[in-house]
Parts: C-alpha cells; structure tokens; sequence
C-alpha cells in the first residue's frame, strides 16, 4: 500500500509541474501570438498600400487609353464636324479625373512609412529597403502575399497549440490536489495504523 501511495504522490507532484510548466509555455505562447498578430497587421497595411498604387496606376492607364482613342477619332474627322466639340468636351472632363501622383514617390513614401514598423518586427532595415529598391510593384506585392501566407500559417499552428494547452490546464483545474494530498494523508495515517 505504501507503494502504492508512493505512486500516487510521484504521479500527483509530475501532473503539479506540468501544470506549471504548461502555463509558463502558454504565457510565452500568448505574448508570441501578440508579435505575430502585429507582424500580419503591418504586412496586410503594406500590402493594401501598394495594391493600392498599382489600382490608382491601373486607373490612370485607362483613363490615358480613353484619351488616346478620343484624340485618335478627333485627328480623323472633318475639319468642321459638329461631334468635335463633344470629343473635345469629353477629353477635358476625363483628363480632370486623372489622379495626380508620382508612382516612384508614392512607393517611397510607403518604404518610409512602413520602415519603421517592419525593423521593429523584424529587426531588418535594411531589408524593407532593399526589397523596395529592387522589385517592381507587382514583384513586391506577391513577396509580401507569400511572407503574408506563410506567416498566418504559423499564427494558426501556434493558435492550435495555445487552445491544446488551455483544454490541458484546464484538465489540471478539475482536479482538486488540495483534496487529493489530503486524502493520500488520511490513507498513508491509516495504513501506519494497521501496520
């Protein structure tokens, strides 16, 4: 019986430090999970940026078509057609719809912007700049999608892992020790009495 009892006591005092030891992992688990969800806000802020530009670029480039085939029909009419003055008319009004802006100081301007905050996460200045420096627009959107991808893959492995330790120390919660020690006390007292 004093085995057995021995047992018992081992067995309650290793399920003890797990319970320790799995909150300790959880708490660290929380505050990574904190960085990561900051690290994904500032990589989908820089990929809605630059998905942005390239629709304000997009947005120009078509206006700019319009106009070219405007101006094209113009050249081609008669001298003294009355549709010039409507062609005329419509070129103005899409020529004011243009968005002003310069695309290279624009994609700066979010280097800037984002330098900052990307260094802090990742400790890399030199990285972000580089990478802008570098890539086209295009190039820079699917480098961030793919950092973007792979780094809400690891959030959702680490959340899985959070919700795995929760049910474990939960587990620890329904089993009351206080009434267990003294239990095992009780019986180990009685067995020195029948022994």
């Amino acid at each position: 019986m004093v085995k057995f009892l021995r047992k018992v006591w081992l067995k309650m005092l290793q399920l003890e430090q797990n319970k320790i030891k799995n909150r300790a992992i959880l708490e660290i688990l929380e505050k990574d999970k904190l960085n990561k969800e900051e690290e994904l806000k500032i990589l989908n802020e820089i990929i809605i940026r630059l998905k942005t530009l390239v629709e304000m670029i997009d947005y120009n480039h078509a206006v700019t078509k319009k106009i070219y085939a405007l101006e094209d029909r113009l050249s081609n009419l008669p001298i003294f057609s009355k549709e010039k003055r409507n062609i005329k008319d419509n070129i103005i009004q899409l020529k004011s719809t243009l968005l002003n802006f310069d695309k290279n100081i624009e994609k700066s301007r979010i280097k800037k912007e984002y330098l900052d905050k990307y260094a802090s996460v990742y400790e890399d200045l030199k990285g972000l700049s580089y990478m802008f420096d570098t890539f086209s627009l295009g190039e820079l959107i699917h480098i961030f999608n793919s950092i973007y991808e792979s780094k809400v893959n690891i959030y959702n492995e680490e959340l899985e892992k959070i919700k795995v330790l929760r049910k474990e120390i939960e587990k620890y919660r329904e089993i009351d020790f206080e009434d267990l020690y003294e239990r095992l006390a009780g019986l180990n007292g009685n067995n020195k009495k029948h022994n």
